[in-house]
């Protein structure tokens, strides 16, 4: 099991996060059961969304229920996903909207512009 499925399963079993004020300490400061609380809340976001997404996060890699089993085996796409959808990409769009200077987010944006247009010439 994963740490995103551990996390959805920690979730649905805790919707709501434990209150820790005054003076009182949680069991395991930063941690769930193993996993990081950062992965817990985006878990809860997730859960608040749609039970029907955190179902699925928790099959991910199981088998499929017999319904699913008895259709034709679907082969798997054979383009790339999303870019969009990528941690790596959603970490490079928070990153960059964390730049205060509007100045200096726009000269990256050029930046990276020019980047993508010259590494698209040599390919």
């Amino acid at each position: 099991m994963t740490k995103g499925q551990r996390a959805m399963g920690y979730a649905m079993r805790h919707p709501k996060p434990e209150k820790g004020g005054r003076g009182k300490k949680l069991a395991v400061s930063g941690e769930f059961s193993g996993v990081p609380h950062q992965r817990v809340s985006e878990a809860r976001a997730v859960l608040s969304y749609s039970r029907e997404l955190a179902e699925a996060v928790i099959r991910a890699g199981r088998e499929p229920p017999a319904t699913e089993k008895r259709g034709r085996a679907k082969k798997p796409p054979s383009y790339e996903p999303d870019p969009m959808a990528k941690r790596e990409t959603l970490e490079l769009v928070r990153a960059y909207y964390k730049i205060e200077d509007v100045d200096v987010r726009k000269r990256l944006y050029e930046l990276t512009k020019a980047l993508g247009t010259a590494a698209s010439r040599s390919d």
